[in-house]
């Protein structure tokens, strides 16, 4: 079951909406980053889309190379800590 997903997209409202829409829940500004929205599915497992701007997951994917630069240097480490990433439960 996955229940948090973080994906780039050229317009973030927008596919939060659609994503939402989807899910059968509701789409909301995502605090933490401005111009962020995120699709809660209002399931409860709390099953939520985070939809950044590509160049929110470019700045993050920045953010991360240079806070753990052991961890960056290994490419099996830094492809699982991309901007798009999912969190999944069993």
């Amino acid at each position: 079951m996955i229940h948090h997903v973080s994906i780039p997209a050229r317009e973030p409202r927008h596919v939060a909406v659609v994503l939402a829409e989807l899910m059968g829940g509701q789409c909301y500004p995502f605090g933490p980053l401005e111009g962020a929205f995120m699709a809660m599915s209002g399931d409860t497992h709390g099953t939520m889309i985070e939809v950044v701007s590509p160049a929110m997951a470019r700045e993050y994917e920045e953010f991360l190379k240079k806070s753990r630069l052991s961890v960056m240097n290994d490419p099996e480490s830094l492809q699982r800590m991309r901007a798009t990433h999912a969190k999944e439960a069993t």
